[in-house]
């Protein structure tokens, strides 16, 4: 959690948000799926005394107290180092709807996007989500997925269009590979076949598929996940495939079909390292100005 909660405080924007105490004001007090502003206030607290100049180092117990007490998992496994990929997310979920300036959400039925050109259908996509989620972390960090699935017997398509705060990318070679290997692994066909075939709107019945996933609105500040982690049986265990990724000009375009707010080109500014086995572990920071992997224009 401490790793989370470094890597999350260097990233300048939302940092000056909350030092500036620009989010008292959008705070939701009566939002049922948040913490009514308690997260966000003892984020505020963490961050202001992180940049305070006056500790040496910290200890965030009651950011910590109330992230195990609302959340099952962490309180069974005490925060452990497994867990900073669902520390970040449950972490930024509860800020965004502890910040969520939406006070009444509109929800609009899912629309057909297959016979909208990708330009006008994304729009129209992210208008919607932005009738319920409008916050710090939704302009900072959100970006937008479009997912076609083409069934293999009569060739139509079915469209959707979907928010997301990160990127789990799968690691293509057990030996050694890019980050770009694996943002192409991520893009890749996928086949839904046999058991996994879904269903056919035109056919109406289920059948073979491929699917495909595109980036097609990149956030201003990009989070990558690496999946080093799997089930094998009843035991976790973890890829040691060494990825390389860049310091500086990661050119995101060419993984985007679309739009991006800003120029797609991102600097790394924090890494979150978990280095060992699943049995000797050790979880550290890496800041290159500012999980896992985070990448900024």
């Amino acid at each position: 959690m401490n790793s989370v909660i470094q890597c999350l405080s260097n990233t300048t924007l939302l940092t000056r948000y909350f030092l500036s105490d620009s989010y008292l004001g959008d705070i939701n007090n009566k939002n049922p799926m948040g913490h009514k502003g308690e997260m966000a206030i003892e984020f505020a607290v963490v961050v202001r005394a992180l940049w305070a100049g006056q500790y040496k180092s910290i200890a965030p117990r009651d950011l910590f107290r109330m992230v195990t007490k609302q959340s099952v998992e962490f309180s069974m496994n005490k925060g452990h180092h497994h867990d900073s990929q669902e520390c970040l997310i449950y972490l930024m979920d509860g800020l965004h709807e502890d910040l969520n300036q939406v006070k009444e959400r509109t929800y609009k039925r899912e629309e057909d996007y297959s016979k909208l050109p990708l330009a006008e259908g994304a729009a129209k996509s992210w208008s919607n989500h932005l009738l319920q989620n409008k916050s710090i972390i939704v302009s900072l960090f959100q970006g937008q997925f479009r997912s076609v699935v083409r069934c293999l017997v009569c060739n139509n398509k079915s469209v959707k269009y979907d928010s997301f705060m990160h990127l789990g990318l799968p690691i293509p070679s057990k030996t050694k590979c890019t980050l770009e290997d694996c943002l192409k692994e991520f893009s890749s066909e996928e086949k839904l076949v046999g058991d996994n075939a879904i269903h056919c709107s035109h056919c109406k019945r289920n059948r073979d598929s491929v699917k495909t996933i595109h980036i097609c609105r990149l956030p201003r500040v990009l989070i990558i996940i690496l999946k080093r982690f799997f089930q094998d049986g009843i035991w976790r265990q973890k890829l040691s495939t060494n990825v390389v990724y860049p310091l500086t000009a990661l050119d995101m375009r060419k993984f985007s079909v679309g739009t991006s707010d800003g120029g797609g080109i991102y600097n790394l500014f924090g890494v979150s390292n978990h280095s060992g086995t699943m049995d000797g572990w050790k979880l550290q920071t890496d800041y290159r100005c500012h999980l896992h992997q985070m990448f900024q224009h």
